[in-house]
């Protein structure tokens, strides 16, 4: 081990000087948009719409039933960004998404063993210069303080730091360090990405940061046309109402979300709750990749060295990493202002800000398994139902009595 050390010493040292020094020299603000080469290029591009060429129930048929994703052009971008300055501009703000909040709490827990302390201790000091006390200190600020700051900074790719975690986890992958998840390539860069990315206002509820902004969280015609259509239906099949024993609820408050390029709430993953998801971008742009939920099989689940909450999110970069040769099913493409992206709730996906100032409110307005039998393929996905599983109704009954028996 001793000369296995000495012969990578040179080659690490190497590569940190080099890093360094492209962190300085070397680094342009990244562009706006996917880029050509990625894996998210690699996928079909989300169909794209004009509020003449749709009607309502054209979007509820094709698109709400049959689960297939959507860009709408509805109209000129309305000023929720200049209401929400305006109205509530010296609000002190929470910027911790859930899953951070959920990873600060585990890192934070006074019974955590020494050794998740320090190597999650260690990485947030190489790649944001802060303990973990520290940087969740830094995750409050006013929405004035969040437009002048990282709302407006441009993005010229992650730290020196982060870029050396994925070199090393990439070389040493398979060999020595396996057995430690955080270096464990793509997982480690994954981890390092999440934490040092630009701060980011993101998944709040509404009415709890900016009543104000009720007028503009308004359904559209095609959501308000799909909601009454759901409302009543029979489905032949079994869905996830009246299960929210087990965490699959039905969220409808709108939430807002705002930041500056390359910023996101989590990287790819699924929402716990059973529910489309309509957003509208009133300024900016986003990124989006999503995914049907068996691409789940063929990557990587993330998962935190010291978090103890199960992993809904996967390691895989869509927007840096190269395309995967075995999965190429999936959508992408880039939300401008004045759209209504529509994604079914079952996708795995990753949404990112692309430009400055990206403003966006996103809705939930009805259940997923209403529109759609994706009910066991959520349970898979979310891990509360084996793989092997056939039926609906014995994955639920035996996710019921594991849940009665960790009670007792």
């Amino acid at each position: 081990m001793a000369a296995v050390a000495t012969a990578l010493a040179p080659w690490i040292l190497g590569s940190s000087l080099i890093l360094i020094l492209l962190a300085y020299l070397g680094q342009v603000e990244e562009p706006e948009g996917i880029v050509p080469g990625c894996a998210a290029s690699a996928l079909t591009e989300i169909p794209r719409r004009n509020r003449s060429g749709l009607t309502e129930e054209e979007f509820y048929q094709e698109h709400v039933l049959k689960g297939i994703p959507l860009l709408l052009f509805l109209d000129e971008p309305m000023p929720a960004l200049d209401v929400f300055l305006s109205a509530c501009a010296d609000r002190k703000l929470n910027l911790l998404s859930k899953q951070q909040a959920d990873v600060l709490q585990d890192l934070l827990d006074e019974e955590l063993p020494l050794w998740q302390w320090l190597v999650s201790n260690f990485v947030l000091l190489l790649t944001t210069g802060s303990t973990a006390r520290r940087w969740a200190q830094l995750r409050q600020a006013t929405a004035t303080e969040l437009f002048e700051g990282p709302a407006a900074a441009s993005f010229r790719g992650p730290p020196a730091a982060v870029r050396l975690l994925h070199t090393v986890a990439a070389f040493l992958d398979n060999k020595l360090l396996l057995h430690l998840p955080l270096y464990h390539s793509p997982v480690g860069s994954a981890v390092a990405k999440l934490i040092s990315q630009p701060v980011y206002l993101a998944d709040k509820v509404l009415d709890d940061i900016c009543p104000a902004l009720r007028p503009h969280a308004e359904l559209s015609s095609y959501e308000q046309h799909a909601f009454e259509r759901l409302q009543n239906r029979k489905v032949p099949w079994q869905t996830l109402q009246g299960i929210e024993d087990i965490g699959l609820r039905h969220e409808s408050d709108a939430r807002v979300f705002y930041g500056g390029p390359k910023s996101y709430s989590y990287p790819l993953h699924r929402d716990l709750p059973d529910e489309d998801v309509l957003c509208v971008l009133h300024s900016g742009c986003k990124d989006v990749v999503m995914l049907p939920p068996a691409a789940r099989r063929r990557l990587e689940r993330l998962q935190v060295p010291g978090a103890r909450r199960r992993p809904f999110t996967w390691a895989y970069d869509f927007f840096s990493d190269s395309p995967l040769k075995h999965l190429k099913q999936g959508w992408a493409g880039t939300l401008r202002p004045g759209e209504l992206l529509y994604m079914p709730g079952e996708m795995l996906h990753h949404i990112r800000n692309s430009c400055k100032h990206s403003f966006t409110i996103c809705r939930r307005p009805w259940r997923a398994t209403m529109a759609r039998d994706v009910a066991l393929e959520t349970l898979k996905t979310l891990r509360l139902a084996a793989e092997e599983e056939t039926h609906l109704g014995e994955a639920l009954a035996a996710l019921r009595a594991r849940r009665a028996r960790r009670k007792r």
